[in-house]
Parts: structure tokens; sequence; C-alpha cells
């Protein structure tokens, strides 16, 4: 259905929003390893290409991917929030192009703040 079409049905209040016609169900499974004292945080990259923008006035920042780049980003962040009582202060992810990201990525360090 187009764009027009949608917004006719909302103009003659047959519609009540778009969410209706755009609803997706989705159901994800993501593994997330345990915390282990030895191996530290572990988490499944996907590669991908990642690219973060800060601006100067550090009030705000972008971050650009590809699916694989997100999925990979989403799985180390995950990875912390899960393990959060088992792992201890601090503890974080890099994802830079020599590891789980691909050429032309930045570097992007995930880290868990202080309790």
């Amino acid at each position: 259905m187009s764009h027009a079409s949608l917004n006719l049905l909302l103009d003659l209040g047959l519609l009540s929003s778009w969410k209706a016609v755009y609803h997706i169900d989705m159901k994800v499974t993501i593994e997330i390893p345990e915390y282990n004292g030895e191996t530290g945080l572990v988490h499944d990259g996907y590669g991908g290409k990642l690219r973060v923008y800060g601006a100067a006035d550090g009030k705000h920042a972008r971050i650009d991917g590809d699916r694989d780049g997100m999925i990979t980003l989403a799985n180390a962040l995950l990875s912390i929030a899960y393990n959060w009582d088992q792992a201890p202060e601090f503890a974080h992810h890099h994802l830079d192009p020599n590891f789980l990201l691909d050429d032309g990525s930045t570097e992007v360090v995930v880290q868990r703040l202080k309790s």
C-alpha cells in the first residue's frame, strides 16, 4: 500500500496509525555466554562496519553501521548487560577493524559504568 493511500485512510478515520499496517512481529534468539574470570566477557561478532561520530560540543553522537556491524554492536552491549552481576566494574569489549569489525570502521569500546 502506498504512502498516499495510507494517508487517505488516516484522513478518513479508517486507520488510527500506520503502525497497524506496518507492525511486524519478530523473535530473535541470541546466545550470550556467561562471564568467566579466565576468558572475560565473550560475544559473537559478525564483522560488518561501524562508524561513530561525536559532536564537538560533546552533547550527541551518531553511530552508522551496516547490518552486521549493528548486530556485532548489539551483541557486545547485551553481553555486558546480561553479565552485569558477574563481570567486574569497567568490563568492556573492543570493537575495531583488527577485531570483529571490517576495515574502514571506527574503533569502539563498549564499557560498563562503575556501579
